[in-house]
């Protein structure tokens, strides 16, 4: 992720001469990203440690990254990387989609017809026999399961 984050240059930077707190050093940010993802909890419940960023830190980043485009080709690379170690098992893949609402409306959201045209989004994910995600697609509500 580290590679990924400092290749297309979004990633935390200090200036010489400049005041304030120093930058939160990139590792710090990335290993707060994954203890969230991993524990599921709130940004503001991760730990204060050494090897972790500050919650609020951690998910200004998280944010600033998603709209720079950071985590698809890091799914790209993290697929390959999976696939080229052997591990991945393709033998038999699994194929689901969820309906998620977006009450507020999001890029690609589009109303959903079985949900009094309430605004949403599918999600559909592709999976190796061990449940690791291969491939994540995100539509509007109204798109047809077969372009999945």
């Amino acid at each position: 992720m580290k590679v990924i984050v400092e290749s297309l240059g979004v990633g935390p930077r200090s200036s010489p001469g400049r005041r304030g707190r120093p930058a939160t050093s990139l590792r710090r940010i990335c290993n707060s990203v994954w203890y969230r993802i991993r524990a599921g909890c709130p940004w503001k419940a991760i730990p204060a440690t050494d090897e972790l960023a500050n919650g609020s830190t951690a998910h200004e980043w998280f944010k600033r990254w998603t709209e720079a485009g950071v985590f698809a080709p890091l799914h790209l690379v993290l697929v390959a990387l999976y696939v080229e170690d052997g591990r991945a098992r393709l033998r038999r893949l699994g194929i689901d989609c969820t309906l998620v609402p977006a009450p507020l409306g999001c890029e690609g959201s589009g109303p959903n017809p079985a949900d009094r045209g309430k605004e949403g989004i599918k999600v559909s994910v592709v999976v190796d026999e061990a449940g690791v995600p291969l491939a994540v697609h995100v539509a509007g509500r109204t798109s047809r399961s077969s372009s999945c």
